[in-house]
This record gives C-alpha cells, structure tokens and sequence, in this order.
C-alpha cells in the first residue's frame, strides 16, 4: 500500500512538459533569508507523506570547503517531530538559487533545485524546483515539479498565496495540485 501511494504521488508530481524557463530572484541577501520559515503549502511530495506543522529552519554555516547553508527541516508526522538535516550550497551570490541535498550518499545536483521566486525577507518566499527526467522531442517530455510557499509566520494572507500561486500558473507549472500545509495544534 505504501509504495502504491509513494507511486502514485510521484507521479502527480510529473507532467508532460519541459521544465519552464524561469528567474529566481536576484540582489538576494543571504544572512536577511536565514531563521525560521514556516510551510504554508506546498506540491505533493514524498517526503511529505501525512506531514502537518511543517517549518524550515536555515543557518549559515563554514566548513574547509567555505560557506554553506545549513537546512533542518521540521514536520510533525504520527504525532512525533521528525526533521531532515540538509546542506544548501549557493552557485552564484546574489541569486536565490541553491543546490541542496539531504544525504551525503545523495549527489550534489547540477542545477539549483531551490530556485526562490518571489520573496519578501520577513513575510514571505516561493520556492520552486523543476527537473527534466525525460525528453525526446516530438514524442513525449516529463518533469518533476516541487513547489512551496514559505511564510515568517505559521499563516499568510489569501491574497498573498494567490499571488505566488498565479506566479506558477504563468510559469505553465501544475499548479493545481497545491496543497495547504496544517498548522494548527503543533
């Protein structure tokens, strides 16, 4: 039953298109984006089967290799806290545009999956990532998107998620299958 879900929810996850062509944002201040951002919806996505009170925490952080960013993100899933420790690497200052992954067994990916597209440093930020898995042209194309609205606080206002779900649907991405993310009796 559970891999039939896992299945089925990657690939609602996967549509017959090319990723879109998109700019995350730039003047991008990394020390302002850093602290607690709460999950006020998102796409589906595996890792987030069942997932309520859903927030991020991020630190910037400096190693041998230099500066990084450290991600822990937070979900209350069976009535326990379970958090993910991640690394987010910045390819170019000034770009909200990262490479993060959860796993040192986990490649580094070529191209940023965090891609921040609209962003207010105390109210607000969507995050988008887009892979192509599939493309032959004239026959069929597929990717996998994943997409969330981040807020300072545990609510935004509708108006404000409406904007950010518009700002999707003009990428041509499958915004339909936004969820809100619970974030009540955390």
């Amino acid at each position: 039953m559970n891999r039939f879900l896992i299945l089925s929810l990657c690939i609602t996850a996967v549509a017959s298109k090319t990723c879109p062509v998109f700019s995350p944002v730039t003047g991008f201040n990394l020390t302002a984006y850093m602290g607690k951002w709460y999950e006020v919806a998102r796409y589906p996505a595996p890792f987030e089967i069942g997932a309520t009170c859903v927030f991020a925490e991020y630190t910037l952080e400096e190693n041998k290799e230099g500066k990084y960013v450290k991600v822990n993100n937070t979900a209350l899933k069976k009535g326990e806290y379970e958090s993910s420790i991640g690394v987010a690497t910045q390819p170019e200052n000034g770009v909200g545009a990262f490479l993060v992954t959860f796993s040192k067994f986990m490649p580094t990916p070529k191209t940023p999956n965090y891609n921040i597209l609209s962003l207010e440093y105390g109210k607000y930020a969507l995050v988008y990532s887009c892979t192509q898995v599939f493309d032959v042209p004239h026959v069929a194309s597929y990717r996998i998107e994943f997409a969330w609205i981040l807020s300072r606080e545990n609510t935004l206002e509708e108006e404000k998620i409406e904007e950010m779900i518009d700002i999707l649907k003009s990428l041509g991405s499958n915004y339909e299958q936004m969820i809100r993310t619970e974030q009540k009796n955390c």
